[in-house]
């Protein structure tokens, strides 16, 4: 990937609950400079990975190379996207419509819980400090 879009113009988004920091840096650069592990001393509005904003004209090469699944949600269509983020990033608690997810390198957490019953958390905080301070206490916890 390096190889073919190091020069390419990225914007890369903040791993806080909003994605509300947006930062323009080049593909090769945020490969070799930026992607970093989650540290548990920075906040989710400081740590930037690369997810969402993608220029479907740009990145269309590799995203005609992904076999999309044959079942869809009727009503909906596809929207096609992909992120690159370091270990123990991620942008912590959000919602939004319905969405498939696939991982190609690396592993995917996802924490559901009705929205009533929802825990408390910091919108700036992020998933990797939630889970090594909160996650275990939660009441009702199952894992399996």
């Amino acid at each position: 990937m390096l190889e073919t879009w190091r020069d390419v113009d990225v914007t890369l988004n903040s791993a806080n609950t909003y994605s509300y920091t947006r930062v323009p840096t080049t593909f090769g650069k945020y490969i070799e400079e930026k992607m970093k592990p989650q540290n548990l001393e920075m906040l989710g509005n400081e740590t930037l990975y690369l997810f969402g904003d993608i220029d479907q004209k740009i990145w269309k090469p590799l995203l005609e190379k992904y076999r999309q699944p044959e079942w869809e949600l009727p009503g909906h269509s596809a929207a096609l996207s992909f992120g690159i983020a370091g270990a123990g990033t991620g942008v912590p608690f959000h919602f939004h419509g319905p969405g498939f997810a696939e991982v190609i390198h690396g592993s995917k957490l996802w924490f559901l819980y009705p929205y009533e019953q929802r825990p408390k958390w910091n919108p700036d905080k992020t998933t990797l400090e939630w889970l090594v301070a909160f996650f275990f206490s939660l009441s009702g916890l199952s894992i399996s």
